[in-house]
């Protein structure tokens, strides 16, 4: 059974890779292409607790220039992996759209374990961990984990919910047609090409119009922003919402603090071009909250992002 399941992860990504932009996963390290490359190595399903496992060893372009990987960065993967959980498990093979997604840090990045001291950092492996909970004609719930393999600890955990109703085409694909899509992608000679020089996340983030104290921002949508369905990724706009929100936090707050979670709610695609504008929720010494709210260039709301910080320890 597990080999099935593992087997519809592949057939979708196959298909996947044949028909869509790779986007935002190139920069992820978590294209369809490179998964396929090497799937029955880094992807295993364990259908009795539908659980799917995903060995991740950070690129460099996933890290902001010598930076470790943000917590926004694995929430951008859960984003990916749980995807994987809801379609393996799902019977008409449906992506779904995301409706929140959520990451929190874990005891690896609270406490002075080896982890915590020196960080994640690009050539590290990371095992993802994503469990359905629930998964319906509607709604699909994921959980997920992200361990460190060198030292067992709990980096970050998250949530993601998805709305898994698509557009009547996707579900004619994707359903009873897919063995049909499947036989005409396999015809095709290979899109992706291996030369491409995947983007890195600092030249995808790049900012314009950012104000002084980093408050409010835009950034141009392209093609590598994407989705596989064309529009911005949902961990692009999580990465987007941190570096605001982290900026503006450092700009505005006497006691240095880092980001402690990061709860995203997506309310339409985002194309073109997006804007991000930063506002304190409430302000303390041993917390802050502060709401990034992502909006079209015409104003309509894409998504909101809730970031609470804590202050850093000091050593």
């Amino acid at each position: 059974m597990a080999k099935t399941k593992l087997g519809v992860i592949r057939d979708l990504l196959s298909v996947s890779s044949q028909l869509t932009y790779p986007g935002f996963g190139r920069a992820l390290g978590t294209d369809p292409t490179k998964v396929l490359h090497h799937l029955e190595d880094l992807v295993h399903y364990n259908d009795s607790s539908s659980t799917l496992t995903f060995k991740y060893t950070i690129p460099p372009h996933a890290v902001r220039r010598g930076g470790e990987m943000p917590l926004s960065g694995f929430l951008a993967v859960f984003d990916e992996v749980t995807t994987w959980a809801i379609v393996a498990q799902d019977r008409k093979r449906r992506p779904g759209l995301s409706i929140t997604l959520s990451a929190q840090v874990g005891p690896a990045t609270t406490t002075t374990t080896t982890t915590a001291r020196r960080g994640i950092q690009a050539g590290d492996t990371v095992q993802i961990n994503a469990k359905v909970v629930k998964s319906g004609k509607v709604l699909a719930f994921t959980e997920a984990e992200a361990i460190d393999v060198t030292t067992g600890d709990v980096i970050c955990t998250g949530r993601h919910t998805k709305y898994l109703p698509m557009p009547f085409l996707f579900e004619l694909g994707l359903g009873p047609l897919f063995p049909l899509v499947k036989m005409y992608t396999n015809r095709l000679p290979p899109k992706y090409n291996d030369d491409w020089m995947d983007p890195t996340i600092d030249d995808l983030l790049q900012f314009k119009d950012m104000s002084a104290n980093h408050k409010t921002g835009t950034f141009h949508v392209e093609n590598d922003h994407n989705n596989p369905l064309g529009s911005v990724h949902g961990g692009c706009q999580a990465m987007g919402i941190e570096i605001i929100g982290q900026g503006y936090a450092d700009a505005s707050l006497k006691t240095p603090m880092r980001l402690h979670s990061i709860t995203t709610t997506y309310m339409s695609t985002g194309r073109k071009e997006i804007t991000f504008d930063a506002n304190w929720i409430h302000v303390a010494n041993d917390s802050a909250s502060m709401s990034v709210k992502v909006a079209s260039i015409s104003g309509i709301p894409v998504s909101e992002g809730i970031l609470h910080f804590v202050p850093i320890k000091k050593e």
